[in-house]
């Protein structure tokens, strides 16, 4: 039985060690694009951020294991694209004629990683090796020249001595390096954070820049404070955006708010239940199939009024919609109130009613109110005068 499979069928098989798991994929021996290699994988493209932080505890741990290098660079790799990089995986093992890199990681911008990673610096990494990499892949013609730079990975970080060599080198302007626990806070950082931008921001983080101009890393910290703002409760939104048309008015008292990112896993659990398809958090409130071939946007909202009756309001970006188009089957989930109370509605419906809802415009952000209101079991969208309500209650999940 495939790993894959074996997971799907028994999902206590990714509380086992590392070592174990990858005995069940393949004939359990890494090799270049064998079956081993692909089972391990496509199972790491499925697993939670947290699983992955915890196969890089047990690489780097001091037990081991004989395959613990190949693995962790599996590991990498699968971090690369989670943050949001097209990832090509390198080779296990040097082999003479061959281009040894461990992965090639492109960003938005076009720009490519060529990727080194160790567990550690106590055998000292040859910076005249890694830029080689470099060179040999821009002379075949595989990445640019202007736009391509190496990225030293490594697990511990003790790196001082590794990080004077680089800066008194002649490649300082071509590497930089980053330990495995600044990765995986990267990667808190994208499954917390919704904005695109992001994802353009982590990347130019890991690309050598002279920081005279601070402007990136600035933009970077404000769209993380941006993004993780809460919700503005609905009485303090301007009154001709939230006026009911049939002069209904929202109630100021509103539950507790719940920690989003939380009740979007649970919901996305449902979901992926609902769908039969296994769904990976992306950011925040984005979730795909290890293809992108099914997407899903979830939004959530704590209950205004008294639940069981109420109100829920949510904000809906252009960027959401965008992320939804590109795949082959969108859905948006209104979490409303808790995670057992879910609309799942899909984008191609979703998208005709958008026209009639209030929206707001400003140089710095733009979206749709979605408005729900739930009385007497049912749910009803709210759209600006002249556009009918719509019934929501088959949606719930």
């Amino acid at each position: 039985m495939r790993l894959l499979d074996l997971w799907q069928s028994d999902s206590t098989v990714e509380n086992k060690r590392l070592e174990q798991i990858i005995a069940f994929a393949g004939d359990g021996r890494f090799s270049e694009d064998n079956e081993t290699s692909r089972e391990f994988r496509e199972y790491l493209s499925r697993v939670s951020p947290e699983k992955l932080k915890a196969y890089c505890a047990e690489c780097l741990s001091g037990e081991k294991f004989a395959a613990a290098a190949f693995a962790l660079q599996d590991i990498i790799n699968e971090i690369g694209r989670r943050l949001g990089f097209t990832v090509r995986p390198g080779r296990y093992r040097g082999v003479s004629g061959q281009i040894g890199y461990d992965g090639l990681w492109t960003l938005q911008s076009g720009h490519v990683l060529v990727v080194e990673v160790k567990t550690s610096d106590a055998y000292r990494v040859s910076l005249k090796t890694v830029a080689g990499y470099r060179n040999s892949l821009i002379n075949a013609g595989t990445i640019p020249k202007d736009e391509s730079s190496c990225l030293i990975i490594v697990g511990r970080q003790d790196t001082g001595g590794l990080e004077a060599e680089i800066r008194g080198s002649r490649h300082a302007w071509e590497m930089r390096l980053i330990s495995i626990d600044a990765l995986l806070k990267l990667l808190d950082l994208r499954q917390r954070l919704d904005h695109p931008g992001v994802v353009r921001k982590v990347g130019e983080i890991l690309v050598p820049h002279e920081f005279t101009r601070v402007d990136d890393i600035v933009d970077l910290v404000f769209e993380t404070a941006e993004d993780t703002l809460p919700e503005p409760p609905v009485a303090a939104l301007d009154v001709a955006e939230v006026s009911d048309d049939d002069g209904d008015e929202e109630e100021d008292a509103a539950t507790p708010r719940l920690d989003m990112v939380a009740v979007a896993r649970e919901s996305a659990a449902r979901v992926a239940s609902k769908l039969k398809v296994p769904l990976i958090q992306r950011s925040r409130g984005t979730f795909s199939s290890s293809d992108e071939t099914v997407r899903l946007v979830s939004a959530y909202s704590r209950t205004y009024g008294t639940a069981p009756e109420g109100g829920f309001w949510f904000a809906f970006h252009p960027y959401q919609k965008e992320f939804l188009e590109q795949g082959k089957q969108a859905f948006v989930a209104f979490i409303c109130g808790d995670a057992a109370t879910v609309l799942l509605i899909p984008l191609a419906e979703f998208s005709r009613w958008l026209s009639g809802l209030h929206e707001t415009v400003s140089p710095a952000r733009r979206y749709w109110h979605v408005r729900i209101k739930r009385r007497n079991g049912r749910f009803t969208l709210s759209r600006r005068k002249g556009h009918e309500r719509i019934d929501l209650t088959k949606f719930l999940i």
